[in-house]
């Protein structure tokens, strides 16, 4: 595989120039913005201020991505968001689930392990209405939604995952239109999955904020 290959998948872009996709790069600042608001509000609390900063870098991973347009890049920017998803999970498994450090971060790997079952068997049902560059979207949809379920008994931090899971499915949405619309909406859609997902993983660092304080 070529890392240094050029992708052309987005439909602002328009050649290969490292600002032939303004709008989607610039947008990115709604992670640098999540991550500034999260952690002021994170403390001295290691572990979420470790997700306030996989948050910065989701921004940052998106942004290289969005201006190189590579498979290496594309390879930094999907990394990043796997990481924060990752992370989130072995969190809310040691603030939720109330289990002690040396079991939570177990989280991590199940996560992950669920997200790539999912995407192998939506792929294997070979779905007409669903595209195979969506799956592995959709299975992270789903993680969050079980996040969503398996947190009953707390209030205050099934609305907010509740919340985030809202935003997500809208900032789906915009980014799987992005090319349909194209012709009539040259700039694109998909700074709307930029500018939701900011908001998105804000509101699930939120959730675990009041995980913190129940």
């Amino acid at each position: 595989m070529n890392w240094a290959e050029h992708i052309d998948i987005y439909c602002e872009r328009l050649g290969p120039g490292l600002w032939a996709e303004p709008v989607n790069a610039l947008t990115n600042l709604s992670f640098i913005a999540a991550a500034f608001f999260f952690l002021r509000t994170a403390r001295r609390d290691p572990a979420l201020r470790l997700l306030g900063w996989e948050m910065a870098a989701i921004g940052a991973g998106s942004f290289v991505f969005h201006t190189v347009a590579t498979r290496w890049g594309a390879l930094l920017d999907s990394g990043f968001i796997a990481l924060y998803m990752a992370s989130f999970a072995a969190v809310w498994t040691q603030r939720v689930r109330a289990l002690p450090w040396s079991r939570a971060w177990l989280g991590a790997p199940v996560f992950v392990g669920f997200v790539a079952l999912t995407t192998l068997g939506l792929i294997a049902l070979r779905l007409a209405w669903l595209p195979p560059d969506v799956t592995l979207y959709v299975a992270a949809w789903l993680a969050l939604l079980a996040f969503v379920l398996l947190s009953r008994g707390h209030r205050d931090v099934q609305q907010w995952l509740l919340g985030t899971l809202g935003v997500f499915t809208v900032s789906l949405t915009m980014r799987q239109v992005d090319q349909p619309l194209c012709a009539a909406w040259p700039v694109g859609t998909h700074f709307g999955w930029h500018l939701l997902n900011g908001l998105a993983v804000w509101m699930s660092g939120r959730a675990l904020l009041v995980a913190r304080s129940s």
